[in-house]
């Protein structure tokens, strides 16, 4: 069949065919011009919106008339932040004008003035738990308050609610002699379990007590940390709870325990002198005395020489002087434990015995320093 045949037979079902193809390509025509204006439309909109977001810049941060400050204290095992803005005097008169008497005061500028607490703590008899809390001030003529409150995300004390206090506590405000410009908190009569909260802002200070129950916390931290870590698994950890416990004079059931299993995994001077000073300190001393006479021989010169030391703290002199005149006898080349031993006679008032000591020492002493140390407590002896 030629051509012309074929075309003529069957030209309807060619031309039915190139419609179809020529129907796609409109369709797909048809989808690329609306994809085309959808594309325009979001280059449009992007940049209108860009255009909108670049022209309200983010505020820009300046430098405030009260600049924020952080106030740090560690207490025992307790971590006290005070956070709170400066404002200035600026030859105004602070107390009882700009800030009134017998009103609830900000204690700072700006936000809340806020102070944390990494551990529990009294104040003013309440027991406080760990955590952040707002601080504010009632300042009187006489004597102030302040209160720690629940909120300490508000904007100074114009949110402030008493049912939310969560402890209050008084101080009597002083006088001083130099102003204070910027407004200042700082930590004063420093203990193991307690401190003071001072505030000072133009001629005036004020302090607030603050207590910890150092020993509870230990005792927690000792039980349930130190011990159930890695000291768990060595002699000096056993020893370090115990020795803790001997030198408070807390929780010497728990103490001797603690020592025991020091002494049965490795029994050396340190942990038999632990136990002398648990056995002192519970009426023991017949027994002490037996094992202070043990644990002597086992101690190097400066394990001998420091738990002297902590016999002299502990006010026991004889003790002491037993401990630095034994080392004397093992270690006579040393000018420290002469010394050491004259320190003991001087703390005892025996002044002869404490200068024949020192004399020893300085004559033995290498270091210029020490000797002119020694040579300073010689005078005052002699005085």
């Amino acid at each position: 069949m030629d051509f012309y045949t074929a075309w003529n037979k069957n030209k309807y079902l060619f031309v039915k065919q190139l419609r179809n193809v020529a129907q796609k390509l409109w369709f797909l025509v048809q989808i690329i011009q609306t994809m085309k204006k959808a594309i325009y439309l979001i280059i449009l909109f992007t940049i209108g919106l860009t255009g909108q977001v670049f022209s309200q810049a983010p505020p820009m941060q300046l430098p405030r008339a009260s600049q924020a400050a952080t106030s740090y204290q560690k207490v025992g095992l307790v971590e006290i932040e005070i956070k709170y803005s400066r404002p200035g005097v600026k030859d105004r008169e602070i107390f009882g004008n700009l800030i009134p008497y017998d009103q609830v005061w900000r204690a700072g500028a700006n936000e809340n003035t806020t102070v944390s607490f990494s551990h529990p703590v009294k104040v003013g008899g309440e027991v406080v738990p760990a955590g952040t809390y707002g601080l504010h001030i009632i300042p009187t003529e006489a004597e102030w308050t302040l209160i720690l409150n629940s909120n300490h995300n508000s904007w100074g004390s114009f949110f402030y609610d008493e049912s939310k206090d969560v402890a209050r506590v008084n101080g009597r405000p002083s006088s001083m002699t130099e102003t204070q410009e910027w407004l200042a908190y700082d930590f004063s009569e420093l203990t193991d379990h307690s401190c003071n909260i001072v505030m000072r802002w133009a001629n005036t200070k004020v302090s607030f007590p603050i207590e910890m129950s150092t020993v509870d916390l230990m005792m927690d931290y000792i039980e349930n940390e130190y011990l159930t870590g890695i000291p768990g698994f060595l002699w000096d950890g056993y020893n370090n709870a115990a020795l803790y416990c001997a030198r408070q004079g807390v929780e010497f059931e728990k103490a001797m325990g603690w020592v025991d299993e020091s002494i049965r995994r490795n029994k050396n001077f340190s942990n038999l002198s632990t136990k002398y000073l648990i056995l002192k300190k519970t009426g023991k001393n017949e027994e002490a005395s037996k094992l202070l006479a043990e644990a002597m021989p086992m101690g190097q010169e400066n394990e001998v020489n420091n738990f002297g030391y902590v016999m002299m703290g502990e006010g026991d002199l004889d003790v002491a002087l037993k401990l630095f005149k034994y080392n004397t006898e093992q270690h006579p080349d040393s000018w420290n434990v002469w010394d050491s031993l004259g320190e003991a006679y001087a703390k005892k008032g025996e002044k002869t015995e404490a200068i024949k000591n020192y004399k020893k020492a300085k004559k033995m002493a290498t270091d210029e320093n020490q000797k002119k140390r020694i040579e300073k407590i010689l005078s005052d002896l002699a005085a």
